[in-house]
């Protein structure tokens, strides 16, 4: 065989390596055809000018099936709606109050008007026309008239004043005589004619005799001799009434708060207080200390709560008259009735506090319903000042019950002041049947070492009444809605505040106030302007105190009727006025 030269060898090895490029050849063109249609189906499109066109997504569509309501729901997702709706407009209205300033002078002024500027307009206005000439006299429906003399008019410079029939008018006032202060005191005597005749008088005269009955106005003019009846200015205030006017010892003072937040009404803070020392003195009163010494109370807290009766002792006025009672499953007293304040009654007292031990169940209702034993005098204000946990145990111990059952029984005859011993004190009751009783409570917030000052924090305010059995009438068209509603008695060192609300644009505030001083009954008017600028103020809690006021009185109303109606209407006030109910899970 012959040997290959160098260019056989090159030429044999170039040929024997065309097979494998072409099949390199197809396997890239299949790989980049595959690449192409790849890139088609992922729909990638090249966008001329650099820039990538977004990917379209395709989503599947969501069907959404059906929610079942019932009428729950609905109603409770309405509520959800109403009450989104009223704290925004509520907010975006205390924006305005808070954010409203006054406009300037200049803006309120109208721009000056150019001469001749209304010259068109002038042209169609008319000249006013003079007012209609009156060719007659028309009386006022203001004329008492008697057409039937029934008495003579024999006082001279009081004639008979003759006038021409005039047809009445329904409903036209009469006011005044004809007669005025001169022409009386021309008359000779210097006062108005005597009285007419009494009832008894007419009849005794007419009937008294009758054998010889006489005419009715001849028995008038008989009666109406000098003499013969009591003349009508010679009457004093005691003749006529007891009770005594004090419009100079008492004294009110209104403030009145308006919100845009509130279309239909404005609210008012009355405070009622004595006038001067001199006007309205100090009036006794009648006293009882009521201590809780239930073991609940535990003789570490009671020997603070003794201290504090000692301390009490001293704020009992030599004219006051008192007693001392302490209780736990039933009711002692220290004396049999009640004693004035000597050395050896508050000897005895003292003796009794001291005696005084933590042990037994609390059966409060049963020594609450004790003290209505109590002998009570109408000139006497009379006061139970009760020191207690207030968690009883015995006997009636739904809270609901103990304050709507005594309340009820005492019917506002005991003023209650209530004293928590405990910060775990049950507040709901002590506080409620204060409220209801024409008193309130006092529950210490630190420790029981603070039970001797708080004590006689209450007594001072209490020891020195000058008003009893105060009650306030409100005139009957108008629209004023006053709490509390039991007012309690009016006191030297403790003013009577009041909460009302009325309807916006009412001008006065006008009450009685009737209370008892000693034996005297006492009557007072008041005529309070609401919308003047010195009784206007831009304290908020005006508000909310009269809502709190409110919802305490229905709380109480709950308590003493369970009527589901007033319990719905609490609600309804905590809601409309953004006001938490106090002692919510006692209620519900």
């Amino acid at each position: 065989m012959a040997e290959l030269t160098d260019h056989d060898r090159q030429f044999t090895f170039g040929t024997g390596h065309i097979p494998a490029a072409s099949i390199a050849a197809i396997i890239s063109v299949a790989v980049h055809i595959g690449l192409l249609i790849f890139a088609a189906q992922i729909d990638l499109e090249l966008i001329s000018g650099g820039g990538a066109k977004p990917l379209e997504r395709k989503y599947e569509p969501v069907h959404l099936g059906t929610v079942e309501t019932t009428p729950e729901i609905e109603e409770r997702v309405l509520s959800a709606l109403r009450e989104i709706g009223s704290d925004v407009g509520g907010k975006a209205a205390e924006a305005v109050d808070e954010m409203s300033i006054a406009p300037e002078e200049a803006v309120t002024e109208p721009p000056a008007l150019e001469d001749n500027a209304l010259m068109e307009e002038m042209e169609h206005v008319a000249e006013p026309t003079p007012p209609p000439e009156q060719v007659a006299w028309v009386p006022r429906q203001e004329i008492l008239a008697i057409e039937n003399i029934a008495v003579g008019d024999s006082n001279p410079g009081l004639e008979r004043r003759m006038i021409p029939a005039i047809e009445r008018v329904a409903n036209a006032p009469d006011i005044v005589l004809p007669a005025s202060r001169d022409s009386v005191a021309a008359g000779g005597s210097g006062r108005l004619p005597v009285a007419p005749p009494t009832v008894s008088e007419i009849v005794g005269a007419v009937v008294g005799g009758m054998d010889d009955p006489k005419p009715l106005p001849e028995a008038i003019n008989e009666a109406m001799a000098p003499g013969g009846a009591q003349e009508l200015f010679e009457e004093s205030v005691e003749d006529v009434t007891d009770v005594e006017a004090i419009e100079r010892v008492l004294t009110a003072r209104v403030q009145t708060y308006s919100s845009s937040r509130d279309f239909r009404y404005s609210y008012f803070r009355l405070e009622v207080e004595r006038a001067g020392e001199e006007l309205l003195p100090v009036r006794p009163k009648d006293i009882i200390l009521v201590q809780d010494c239930s073991a609940s109370m535990s003789e570490q807290r009671l020997y603070f709560c003794r201290e504090g009766l000692r301390r009490s002792l001293a704020h009992i006025r030599p004219s006051d008259r008192f007693n001392i009672a302490r209780f736990a499953d039933h009711t002692e007293t220290c004396f049999d009735g009640w004693v004035t304040k000597t050395p050896e009654t508050i000897a005895k007292a003292m003796a009794y506090i001291d005696g005084m031990k933590a042990q037994g169940y609390t059966d409060l209702f049963a020594s609450m319903q004790d003290l209505l034993s109590l002998e009570c005098e109408s000139t006497r204000p009379v006061i139970a000042f009760v020191i207690t946990d207030g968690l009883a145990n015995k006997g009636l111990t739904d809270n609901s019950e103990i304050i709507g059952e005594f309340s009820r029984r005492n019917a506002g005859k005991i003023s209650v002041f209530t004293m928590g011993a405990s910060q775990l004190a049950n507040r709901y009751l002590i506080d409620l049947l204060s409220y209801c009783n024409k008193g309130y409570v006092n529950v210490i917030s630190k420790g029981r070492w603070d039970i001797p000052d708080s004590a006689e924090a209450v007594m001072r305010g209490i020891s020195r009444p000058v008003l009893g059995d105060l009650r306030l009438q409100f005139a009957t068209d108008s629209s004023c809605e006053v709490y509390p509603r039991q007012v309690s008695n009016l006191y030297l060192d403790r003013p009577l505040v009041l909460y009302g609300r009325c309807r916006k644009g009412e001008e006065k505030l006008v009450f009685q106030a009737m209370g008892q001083a000693g034996d005297v009954p006492c009557d007072l008017i008041f005529d309070l302007p609401l919308n003047t600028l010195d009784s206007r103020s831009s304290d908020k809690t005006i508000r909310q105190q009269w809502a709190q006021q409110k919802i305490y009185h229905l709380i109480g109303e709950y308590a003493r009727t369970r009527d589901a109606e007033v319990l719905a209407e609490l609600r309804g006030m905590s809601k409309s006025y953004k006001e938490p109910i106090p002692y919510k899970r006692s209620l519900f």
